[in-house]
């Protein structure tokens, strides 16, 4: 360990005690400011935990040995389970609400004027920060938050990224969309998460020089569809198999059933679900794929962050901006608040942080203040999640109580036992329906217990009325 790392280290233990940063701040003092540590952002598009330190039956060594030197977040929800959504909350440290981040191309800048976003706060404190690729869902959107313009790689359709000359061209077309998966032989380099990784590693060999800290923000667009990868990670990749269970859960309302058209406006693909089993199997394998993809060029950057002789004083969070649904209840993609489309992978590494797997419960908006308070920084009055230090410095310390989600005119509230979710016919409209999922016997949610457990219907009921209430 660096002497910088032992600073920084000693600095987040003395913050230990403390529930909120601003207390830690305090504590700390301003002479800590010199050996703030650094932030290494990586964010994953579609990134449920289909990740082998997770338990999935995939090989992903880069992203399970960051797990493994950190803390693995088993229980982390988003709060929209859409992009543009989830990725605003993520970098303005405020909630959706029934007027703001609602589609997948929500703002930041225009509908949370107020609230600063993370990179022109960690400005504010002696940062530079720095976006490369996929961060913000619009690389206008705060724009100016940063040290430099956001950087994307310079290619049209930047999310359909193919290199075969036949599905370029289908793609150009107006009004048209290249198959759904692609695996051409090619160099990492030639799809867009290849070029995004080359930049980081370019960009980790300059920061720091100037004596500031930096917070670096790299986003990743796979495993977002299409599934486009270089050939060899389809080729290790073993043939797809079918979900356990392709049922809408039993006694659930139709009303939560959303057949997303985001995956069915792919070429070659049947007009509506469901799907043949051979088409099933090629998309799941496509998706791990692009796993294994995205997995390399997470561990092309944090090489770079070893070279640069700079890891040891590097807070490295991976996050994916949602879950994903691969079949499971008879739906693909997200836009629906089961909890395939809530949960996804939160990773922290870092000077004073522990290692082991968390199982409280935590969610998006409880980043912004947890970053500043590795930094030792006093968090934003905006922030409306809370720092989870402590379990930064314990992994077995509980979670909160109850996280919560909501999509359109879907609420969600989610506790380490059940999931609740109230329908309404319109956003802030009186609910209608609701399903109630116990997640201690039924985690893949197969079945709605709302007639069979009217007590833990009731009690989540009023948590998530309260919450809604007190939402701003």
């Amino acid at each position: 360990m660096t002497v910088r790392a032992a600073l920084l280290a000693a600095l987040a233990l003395l913050g230990a005690g403390c529930a909120r940063l601003g207390d830690e701040a305090e504590r700390a003092g301003a002479s800590e400011a010199a050996v703030r540590p650094n932030v290494l952002l990586l964010i994953v598009d579609d990134l449920r935990p289909e990740v082998g330190i997770y338990g999935a039956d995939i090989e992903t060594p880069h992203i399970d040995a960051l797990a493994e030197a950190g803390v693995r977040f088993d229980q982390h929800r988003v709060n929209v389970p859409v992009c543009g959504p989830s990725r605003a909350t993520l970098l303005a440290g405020v909630r959706g609400t029934e007027g703001r981040f609602l589609r997948f191309d929500a703002r930041a800048d225009a509908q949370a004027p107020l609230a600063e976003p993370l990179p022109a706060f960690f400005r504010r404190h002696g940062y530079a920060a720095y976006s490369l690729g996929k961060v913000l869902h619009d690389p206008a959107d705060h724009a100016a938050a940063w040290s430099a313009p956001p950087w994307q790689p310079d290619v049209p359709h930047l999310s359909k990224n193919y290199v075969v000359p036949r599905n370029r061209a289908m793609q150009a077309r107006e009004g048209v969309t290249g198959p759904a998966t692609e695996a051409a032989a090619v160099p990492d380099d030639a799809y867009v998460d290849g070029m995004i990784a080359a930049r980081a590693e370019a960009v980790l060999d300059t920061l720091g020089q100037d004596g500031r800290p930096f917070l670096l923000a790299v986003g990743f667009l796979r495993p977002h569809l299409p599934f486009a990868v270089p050939q060899r990670y389809w080729n290790e990749t073993p043939e797809g198999d079918l979900p356990a269970d392709r049922a809408w859960p039993r006694d659930a309302p139709r009303d939560g059933r959303y057949v997303t058209g985001e995956l069915l406006k792919y070429a070659g693909l049947p007009e509506a679900t469901p799907f043949d089993e051979g088409i099933v199997r090629r998309l799941r394998r496509g998706y791990r794929a692009s796993v294994r993809y995205v997995d390399a060029q997470v561990g092309r950057v944090l090489a770079a962050l070893e070279a640069s002789g700079q890891a040891d004083d590097t807070v490295v969070v991976l996050w994916g901006d949602h879950g994903f649904l691969l079949g499971e209840h008879g739906l693909w993609a997200k836009h629906v608040t089961l909890d395939l489309a809530l949960r996804s992978p939160l990773i922290v590494r870092g000077p004073g942080v522990a290692r082991g797997a968390a199982s409280g419960l935590v969610e998006t908006v409880d980043v912004y203040p947890t970053l500043a308070a590795l930094a030792g920084l006093p968090a934003p009055d905006h922030a409306q999640g809370q720092s989870v230090l402590p379990l930064l410095r314990d992994p077995s310390a509980p979670g909160k109580p109850a996280v919560f989600s909501r999509f359109r005119a879907m609420e969600t509230v989610t506790t380490p036992t059940h999931a609740l979710t109230l329908f309404a016919d319109a956003p802030g409209g009186p609910f209608a329906d609701s399903m109630l999922f116990d997640h201690r016997t039924d985690p893949a949610e197969s079945r709605n217990v709302m007639a069979e457990q009217p007590d833990a219907a009731a009690r989540l009921s009023r948590m998530l009325r309260a919450h809604l209430a007190e939402r701003e």
